[in-house]
């Protein structure tokens, strides 16, 4: 686990990084309310994201959404970008 991320997401594909400049979580969460998708640098997937979806903030992974259970690490993490 890396400590600055503190993810444990699986790392994957590099993302699509629509943005050069990470983020605290309280900013991608910002970017989500805009529409924008985010992930984590660390998680290297661009298939991998979170995204607002009818008012609920939902992990998308596997080819489906899921309910997303908001970790420490992702509270913590500066590597957030949008994609």
């Amino acid at each position: 686990m890396n400590p600055i991320t503190q993810s444990p997401t699986p790392r994957g594909k590099e993302p699509v990084v629509v943005n050069n400049n990470p983020m605290n979580f309280g900013e991608a969460l910002y970017e989500t309310a805009r529409g924008r998708k985010i992930t984590k640098i660390e998680w290297e997937n661009k298939e991998t994201y979170g995204h607002l979806v009818n008012a609920e903030l939902r992990l998308h992974k596997d080819g489906k959404d899921h309910m997303w259970k908001i970790s420490e690490g992702d509270i913590i993490g500066k590597d957030w970008v949008i994609i």
